[in-house]
């Protein structure tokens, strides 16, 4: 077996593993010649995170370096592949175990560069193809085509160029964190920087000619109102005038359509808008059209505001109305100082306080802006208004208000009960809700609280999701003791919102304890396993954890993702193994007198630890038999701990490892077959390679095994045959 990252247990050896925190520039198999970090079993059996980190910052690193190096050969796909899936699955390792070391800042830097890598790619991908066509264009001779694609190169380099600037400055912050090598990664990435830029340039100066600007304003100080003159001349770099040309020329924010002279000449007015009022200069530019032969040029002016104009907006409205279902709709326009209009002023459309639309206006001042009515907005009369949000500009902002009725919407509520477990005695049974909170149309209405009744007792709420959907659950504690038809509801009062009360009821169906007998069940074998009909977050919250599954999915240090579930569950549900453990002996069981109690349960029921133990393995099975082989291992690996909780001391949370260290000190009989399955358990949560079928099931064997102790294999183990 070849290491792979975070397979470091004790079955693991110095040869099988090769952990580095170097990026070796051309290796991308693992094969590399650097000196590997300290054994791995002590790595693992000391918890030391840090290693790991350093392992995994390392493969990260030894996956940009192929990435970039391919952008740098034009190999693009095979770039986009090396920051894809793999990545993403060891940067998932590395958040894993990023909180033990302090390093959540470094992980979420490995993943911005990762996204600029990607956009890198992208970028040059780009640039190569528009490079071909620029080709094409001077071999075709067609010279319009040749400049716009030249000017085009330029705005792809100076992309590239911002990219990998910000790509630089994020790995080396890196490898001041980990002390991880990306030498050869900056390098590659500072490669291609400096090939587009040569590329780009050439083609400029091929196609296109340098040209310059001069400009004066008169007077220097102006304002709105009383604008100024702008006069200067455009001419090529070897002082050749560029005359009689239609040119546009960038004044400060606004743009001027203009014509220059026989001398290259112009002459424009000025009315600042979004000139900053503590400006003393102004920029000046000559934007060419993508067909011009000339090269854009830029220079300043002083300049001096000498008074804000003020804006004014007029709501256009008689009546405005609207609600969740039915945007708002406003028209108005905006006039700065006396009736003049301006196109491009922000205007921002607010109700009760809250942004819901913005717009600009248009050139004669006219703007209409839409927004969607927050579901937490009172029915009735509510303030609306309309702002300009200009401050410490040439133009100043201002604000009108109004009013709009906000109208009622009719919601609607489903409800669909799931009872998972029927036994009256069983304190694990328990109702799973799930419906949706929508309008009546059916569009689902997110982030609502919804209250959760069982008859007319409330004993909690939910929140409607993103898609109107929702899930809770109601514990066995909350029905009513002898009520075999429960009551559940779930209810949107409508308070403090325009959106109307709604509610939807169901009635559970509870088979009684008698009714039970009556059947003569000994154990429901319908009961839909914990592990079985949810996710590993469904279990957590089963098990009344407000832990989050980033917090609980530690490494070394850390607290076991699968281990804590299971503890929380046990420590809820009581289970207790030691029946199962230590079968009772048929022969003993029979010798018994009335004077003699018997030292098992008469009905020869298994414990419910053993049964718990049992469930998780049968849950294994179940997701071996669809291949899911990971999951398997994890589920088996959980049912060990649980068959083994009364003869490990696990009053606390420990580490598989450290399990397997208690273990130890309790000198179990099945310390061989727990050593086989926490190995295993290690490689399907943290290794890169699937477990194989194989070596699933044998670990599922090895379960049974501990579970049915000096015996026969349990009567579900049928279920890890090739069947």
């Amino acid at each position: 077996m070849t290491g792979s990252a975070g397979a470091v247990g004790p079955s693991t050896s110095a040869q099988d593993i090769e952990v580095t925190n170097t990026v070796a520039g051309g290796n991308l198999t693992g094969e590399n010649t650097t000196t590997p970090h300290e054994d791995p079993e002590t790595v693992a059996e000391d918890g030391d995170t840090e290693q790991i980190a350093s392992h995994l910052s390392g493969r990260l690193g030894t996956l940009l370096g192929g990435s970039t190096r391919n952008i740098s050969a034009a190999e693009y796909d095979q770039a986009r592949s090396l920051v894809g899936d793999e990545y993403d699955e060891v940067l998932s390792q590395y958040v894993t175990v990023a909180g033990e070391t302090e390093q959540e800042d470094t992980a979420e830097t490995f993943a911005t560069v990762q996204n600029d890598t990607a956009e890198l790619t992208a970028l040059r991908e780009e640039f190569e193809t528009t490079r071909t066509e620029y080709e094409e264009a001077v071999a075709e001779g067609d010279t319009q085509r040749a400049r716009q694609l030249a000017r085009e190169l330029a705005r792809l380099s100076t992309e590239i160029n911002v990219v990998t600037e910000r790509l630089d400055k994020n790995l080396k912050s890196i490898e001041n964190a980990t002390g991880t090598d990306l030498e050869s990664v900056r390098r590659n990435i500072e490669s291609v920087r400096l090939t587009t830029a040569e590329i780009s340039r050439t083609a400029l100066q091929v196609e296109l000619t340098a040209t310059t600007i001069t400009a004066t304003a008169a007077p220097s100080t102006f304002s709105f109102q009383n604008a100024t003159q702008l006069t200067g001349t455009l001419r090529t770099t070897n002082g050749t005038p560029i005359s009689n040309k239609p040119v546009t020329i960038q004044v400060g924010e606004r743009s001027y359509n203009i014509k220059t002279d026989a001398e290259g000449s112009y002459t424009l007015t000025y009315r600042p808008v979004f000139l900053p009022v503590n400006a003393t200069s102004v920029p000046v530019e000559f934007r060419p059209t993508d067909t011009s032969p000339y090269l854009a040029a830029n220079t300043t002016t002083p300049a001096q505001i000498t008074a804000q104009t003020t804006t004014t907006v007029t709501v256009a409205n008689d009546s405005i109305t609207g609600n969740y279902q039915t945007p708002l709709r406003v028209s108005s326009i905006v006039t700065v100082g006396t009736n003049a209009t301006v196109s491009g002023l922000p205007v921002r459309l607010l109700l009760d306080g809250q942004q819901i639309g913005t717009g600009e206006t248009q050139p004669d001042g006219q703007v209409t802006l839409t927004g969607t009515v927050p579901a937490d907005v009172a029915g009735g009369a509510a303030n609306l208004q309309l702002q300009v949000p200009l401050s410490e500009t040439a133009v100043t902002g201002s604000n009108t208000t109004t009013t709009a009725e906000i109208t009622p919407v009719e919601t609607q509520l489903t409800v669909n009960a799931t009872v998972t477990g029927t036994d009256t005695e069983d304190i694990s049974r328990e109702a799973v809700l799930t419906g949706d909170f929508t309008l009546a149309d059916g569009s689902p209405v997110p982030g609502q609280s919804l209250d959760v009744f069982v008859g007319d007792r409330q004993i909690g709420t939910v929140t409607s999701t993103a898609d109107g959907s929702y899930q809770t659950t109601v514990a066995a504690t909350e029905f009513d003791e002898g009520s075999d038809a429960p009551t559940i509801r779930t209810a949107f009062t409508g308070s403090e919102t325009h959106l109307a009360a709604s509610e939807a009821t169901t009635t559970l169906d509870l088979p009684t304890a008698s009714q039970r007998d009556t059947e003569g069940s000994t154990e429901d074998t319908s009961e839909t396993s914990l592990l079985g009909s949810s996710s590993i977050s469904q279990i957590v919250q089963t098990a009344g954890s407000e832990v989050s599954l980033q917090e609980l999915a530690g490494i070394g240090g850390g607290l076991l993702l699968v281990g804590i579930i299971l503890i929380l569950v046990a420590r809820r549900f009581g289970w207790d193994p030691r029946d199962r453990l230590t079968p009772p002996s048929s022969a003993s069981s029979t010798a018994a007198t009335d004077d003699t109690p018997p030292t098992t349960d008469p009905s020869g029921e298994p414990s419910a630890q053993t049964t718990r133990s049992q469930q998780l393995l049968d849950e294994a099975a179940t997701a071996l038999a669809a291949e899911n082989t990971t999951v398997a291992v994890q589920l088996a690996y959980g049912s060990l701990r649980a068959a083994l909780q009364t003869q490990v001391d696990t009053s606390e949370p420990t580490t598989h490892w450290e399990f397997y260290d208690r273990c130890q000190d309790a000198d179990i009989e099945s310390l061989a077959e727990t050593k086989a399955v926490i190995t295993a358990y290690e490689m399907a949560t943290f290794a890169q390679p699937t477990v194989s079928t194989e070596r699933a099931r044998e670990v599922l064997e090895q379960v049974a095994a501990v579970i049915d102790q000096g015996g026969s294999t349990p009567a579900d183990s049928q279920l890890l045959s090739d069947d």
